[in-house]
């Protein structure tokens, strides 16, 4: 059975435009912080020391709008497939009803800082990654 990592972000009064719609940047900040919050609490890997990641691509559905009253956002974090090193992370950004306001797919890939070049992805990565995987 797959898990999907739920992250709830509360959303500022400056993260709307004029018309009073979320601004479309602001799905990638939401997708972005609900990632940064997944490795965080899933692993116990230090991110960043020991290991690091990059966004290599980034595909953006804009579905429906999102208004402050949209608030919580609601962001399902599941990965799509695993390489050698990279993958693919899905974002479901819902409104706090649940109704899902856009699809975010990211590549990510190992990173080393010191060569910046990338690196296989570790069996402690592969493992969490793993838990996560949409199967199908």
């Amino acid at each position: 059975m797959t898990t999907t990592f739920r992250a709830t972000i509360d959303m500022r009064w400056t993260d709307c435009d004029l018309l009073g719609h979320v601004n479309n940047a602001k799905f990638i900040e939401f997708a972005q912080d609900a990632r940064i919050r997944f490795f965080a609490e899933s692993s116990t890997i230090e991110w960043g020391r020991q290991y690091s990641l990059v966004v290599r691509h980034m595909d953006v559905d804009y579905e429906r709008p999102l208004f402050l009253a949209s608030s919580p956002v609601l962001v399902d974090v599941s990965v799509l497939n695993i390489g050698n090193t990279s993958f693919t992370i899905r974002h479901d950004i819902c409104d706090k009803d649940g109704n899902r306001a856009a699809r975010v797919d990211a590549v990510l890939v190992g990173f080393d800082n010191k060569t910046n070049s990338k690196l296989q992805l570790t069996d402690e990565i592969r493992e969490l990654l793993a838990k996560y995987l949409i199967e199908g």
